[in-house]
């Protein structure tokens, strides 16, 4: 089983969350020396759906800002341990977690954490890095969830988002390999990286553990023939698969 170093309550308010964002954001290790490519062997990939419910979620103390996205109240998530030299998937991983915030942007990693960190623990092969759908230090408070998840697992993070939470970049060319850099506050936060010839880019940024230009290599030499690094994509295959699976009408814990 993979250890976690800590974790936090997760069934907090809105302001307990920002609190320990601002906290957590301090512990962040982005130095361009902090990891090298050629010393990320196992990647790891994790993604998070979604189980629905007829209720909205905002559980314990939790004020809720607006309704959940998907009236969900069971987060399932997936992850994946890659070997990137072997080009195959080494370990697999499923299970399920409550779910305690609503969808605001900006506290992602308090809606899914709590389902990625279940699943990280139940990895026997420990990565040597995770690629997350999401954000990594291109956040508000520099603080998404490769960072936050970074910070609590140990394990270097890197953030792969489908689409801009934050910061101000160009487009980069069409050819795949093309890169921008990604500003916020007048500070490199990421890359706007082209991971395909004429596919829509992706954002990366550096979780902890890794620079900016790593998580970049990171991501860009682990993107074979889809957009999304082989990581995420197969943990979004995964995730997906299992949630066709769950008993009808109901929720099933792993």
């Amino acid at each position: 089983m993979t250890a976690v170093h800590t974790v936090h309550p997760f069934n907090v308010s809105f302001v307990e969350a920002r609190r320990i964002q601002e906290e957590l954001r301090t512990r962040v290790d982005i130095r361009e020396d902090a990891g090298r490519l050629e010393s990320f062997t196992l990647i790891g990939g994790v993604d998070v759906a979604f189980i629905g419910n007829p209720h909205d979620v905002g559980a314990g103390n939790a004020r809720v800002a607006k309704p959940a996205k998907n009236n969900a109240v069971m987060a399932i998530a997936a992850a994946v341990v890659y070997d990137r030299l072997r080009r195959i998937v080494v370990e697999t991983a499923v299970t399920t977690a409550p779910v305690y915030f609503s969808y605001v942007p900006g506290y992602l990693s308090f809606r899914e954490g709590p389902a990625v960190i279940a699943v990280i623990t139940k990895l026997t092969v420990p990565p040597d890095v995770i690629i997350y759908d999401g954000c990594g230090i291109m956040h508000p408070r520099g603080l998404g969830l490769a960072s936050h998840m970074a910070v609590l697992t140990g394990i270097p993070g890197v953030g792969c988002a489908k689409s801009r939470l934050c910061g101000d970049y160009e487009e980069p060319g069409v050819k795949k390999g093309s890169w921008t850099p990604v500003f916020l506050k007048g500070v490199v936060v990421g890359s706007c990286l082209r991971t395909r010839d004429g596919v829509r880019s992706v954002f990366v940024s550096p979780g902890s553990g890794v620079g900016v230009d790593c998580a970049r290599e990171l991501v860009l030499s682990t993107a074979d023939r889809y957009r999304l690094p082989e990581p995420t994509r197969i943990a979004h295959n995964t995730v997906t698969a299992a949630k066709r699976e769950k008993p009808a009408g109901g929720i099933y814990y792993g």
